[in-house]
């Protein structure tokens, strides 16, 4: 097996097509955090957007997060930790300077070390690569192209393990990068072939060892070979039921490799009847306090007012947060939530008049969504 090659009907590809309009609801993708480009070179340019909603999703309670692979800390210039305890997006939202000047000066600090880390890398010198890679997060912790590549050269040097707790974050807000991304980061393809030679004897090694899988998985779906991830990744979820990245890239990856192989379902069966166009919910039908209680995971209440303006808390173990805004549904017939530029877009179904599913655009395949209960 050639550990390189993209193949049509990739993951870039199908999720693309998955990713309602094809906009940022939040996060850095694509080299875009906040309305500002950052580019380290051609190989910092992301393969793809929209893997969820970024810090909102988190911060909201739509989707809770637990890294299940343990590594170690980055020391930030101001003193802080990134303990890789939550989605990359989330540390983004927190450490990212507002003010685009300050913004811009950071970028630049964590570029020199980027750059410096680069020609170590392709020097094979691995251990002053991820000193100054170090160094780049340091400096600029809420750059996920910048934390996908340390977890790369930790992989090089053998610690799989590190690479693993560093990758899970970051793959909670994007798939990452594809082949084309990654190949510009070496010397010849050759060398990373035979890095990803010594990952398989690992796994093969160690079959029961979720890191490990979850690891190979990633490179796979970087290398297109979207079956043989699915695989690692299923076999990481079940080793690892707190790997919920690995579930979601597993409904990916099948669905990038159902697409690269054009399939369109059993031929002997008949083809199934067109869906009923989905009937936008009128606004007017919205209005009250909608309460999803989530058990020991927390409890969400929205509220909808007649005037358009909406308010989001989420309270757990005795703490709340929570946005608020103004509500609109657009002519997709998709629900929007707009708070201080941050957007939360979902499709709604009312089964009943007090009972709303709430499922958030963007996410991934066999996103269960919220169930609220109208309360008022």
């Amino acid at each position: 097996m050639s550990a390189v090659g993209i193949r049509n009907g990739s993951i870039n590809n199908v999720y693309n097509n998955n990713w309602y309009g094809g906009s940022h609801h939040g996060g850095y993708y694509g080299g875009y955090y906040g309305g500002h480009y950052h580019h380290h070179g051609d190989a910092w340019a992301w393969a793809l957007v929209g893997w969820t909603l970024g810090a909102m999703t988190y911060s909201s309670g739509y989707t809770t997060y637990t890294n299940p692979y343990p590594t170690t800390v980055v020391v930030t210039s101001s003193g802080s930790t990134v303990a890789y305890d939550q989605p990359i997006t989330v540390v983004a939202e927190q450490t990212t300077p507002k003010d685009p000047v300050a913004m811009d000066a950071v970028a630049q600090k964590a570029s020199s070390f980027v750059a410096e880390s680069q020609a170590a890398f392709k020097a094979q010198n691995y251990l002053l690569a991820l000193e100054a890679a170090n160094k780049a997060v340091a400096e600029f912790p809420g750059d996920a192209a910048v934390h996908e590549y340390r977890a790369l050269v930790l992989f090089v040097l053998g610690k799989y393990s590190d690479s693993a707790g560093v990758l899970n974050p970051v793959l909670a807000g994007g798939p990452g990068w594809n082949w084309t991304t990654m190949v510009k980061l070496y010397d010849s393809q050759e060398t990373y072939t035979s890095q990803l030679r010594k990952l398989e004897d690992y796994v093969d090694s160690k079959p029961k060892a979720a890191d490990g899988h979850f690891l190979l998985g990633y490179h796979y779906m970087v290398c297109a070979y979207s079956e043989k991830a699915a695989a690692h990744f299923k076999m990481a979820s079940e080793l690892q039921p707190a790997d919920t990245v690995s579930k979601q890239l597993q409904s990916l990856c099948e669905a990038a490799a159902k697409a690269a192989s054009g399939e369109t379902g059993d031929a002997e069966e008949p083809a199934a009847k067109p869906e009923t166009e989905t009937v936008p919910v009128p606004l007017e039908k919205l209005g009250g306090t909608w309460v999803a209680d989530k058990g020991k995971a927390g409890v969400i209440t929205l509220a909808l007012q007649n005037d358009g303006k909406f308010a989001w808390n989420y309270a757990k173990d005795g703490k709340g947060q929570g946005f608020a805004g103004a509500y609109r549904m657009n002519e997709e017939g998709l629900l929007v939530l707009d708070s201080d530029g941050n957007q939360m877009v979902a499709s709604i179904a009312l089964p009943k008049d007090n009972q709303m599913k709430f499922v958030a655009a963007g996410g991934p395949p066999g996103d269960p969504g919220l169930e609220f209960i109208k309360k008022k």
